[in-house]
């Protein structure tokens, strides 16, 4: 694993977060025993695989213009892990193109659903990885290096910026003609 590639190939060239270089450099092992991975490669994108969908879906307006809308709010998203259960995570820029570093975090769910999940990498660990042992050493680490964590729980993390899955859903209206 590469922080220069991922800067270049998941980030656009954008320099990584120090919390994402912290996880990478220190926690990759951990992080995989809970199937949590890191990418850097440059044609990693299994969010976009369409292979379920038949030619008799891909033929439906309503299914097609859900598809084109999910590929378009993908293209505001720059993922960065995949977590359990074929879910992605990566920095919402929404259509502002928001800097990486200013970019909220934001989960695509294997049901199609986007979520925003804080502003960190260890915000978004915390409401997704489920292992409290592993959350601990992580959040012990974090703060021993200077970060500054200022959440509790779940409901303490806010969520900021224009919502990825409005943006999903008002495309498909305008795909729809609606």
């Amino acid at each position: 694993m590469n922080i220069k590639n991922i800067s270049k190939f998941r980030l656009a060239g954008e320099k990584c977060p120090e919390d994402l270089a912290f996880l990478v450099k220190h926690f990759l092992p951990l992080l995989s025993e809970v199937e949590v991975e890191f990418n850097d490669q440059a044609d990693w994108q299994p969010w976009a695989d369409k292979s379920y969908l038949s030619e008799k879906d891909l033929a439906d307006p309503d299914i097609a213009a859900n598809v084109q809308a999910i590929d378009d709010t993908f293209a505001l998203i720059s993922f960065v892990a995949e977590f359990p259960n074929g879910e992605y995570l990566g920095y919402w820029r929404g259509p502002e193109n928001t800097a990486i570093k200013d970019s909220p975090l934001v989960l695509y769910s294997s049901d199609g659903r986007f979520s925003l999940c804080g502003t960190t990498l260890f915000e978004a660990l915390h409401l997704y990885t489920y292992d409290d042992e592993v959350l601990a050493r992580i959040k012990r680490a974090a703060i021993a290096n200077g970060f500054k964590l200022d959440f509790d729980c779940v409901d303490d993390i806010e969520e900021l910026a224009v919502s990825p899955d409005a943006y999903h859903e008002t495309r498909y209206y305008q795909l729809k003609g609606k």
